[in-house]
């Protein structure tokens, strides 16, 4: 979270403000993403925007909004779409709001999403974040 937008979104943002929104992106992490892409990486999202807890917040007003992994979806297309490819799972999911155990805390749960998906194993993961709690092993 954070690290492909520098902007406010909350994790939320009204799709006819996206454009206002992409404006206040950073491009600092294109040049990173574009080169892992292009070398073959594979590449993925995990954020604590977690679309489950938005469809009961939003409720009939949902699909005015881009939550979490689709709002990532909508910064790579508009800023890099030839790299989309490489984004094959995008995991939205909020520990606090499933009360979620210790060993889910952070960003584990999503790094173990990505882990099998991929079939990997997690220490083969490497985790871009902005938030010191969300690196904790």
């Amino acid at each position: 979270d954070g690290v492909l937008s520098s902007a406010k979104a909350q994790g939320c943002v009204p799709k006819h403000e996206l454009e206002l929104f992409l404006q206040g992106t950073s491009q600092d992490w294109l040049p990173a993403v574009k080169a892992l892409a292009f070398r073959g990486f594979k590449l993925a999202i995990a954020t604590r925007s977690d679309p489950s807890v938005w469809d009961k917040t939003l409720g009939s007003n949902r699909d005015r909004y881009l939550v979490g992994p689709e709002l990532a979806k909508a910064l790579i297309l508009k800023r890099c779409p030839e790299v989309l490819p490489a984004f094959e799972i995008m995991v939205g999911y909020d520990p606090q709001a499933h009360q979620a155990a210790p060993e889910d805390s952070g960003k584990r749960y999503h790094m173990r999403r990505i882990a099998k998906h991929y079939g990997a194993a997690p220490g083969e993961l490497v985790l871009f974040d902005t938030s010191a709690g969300d690196l904790a092993n």
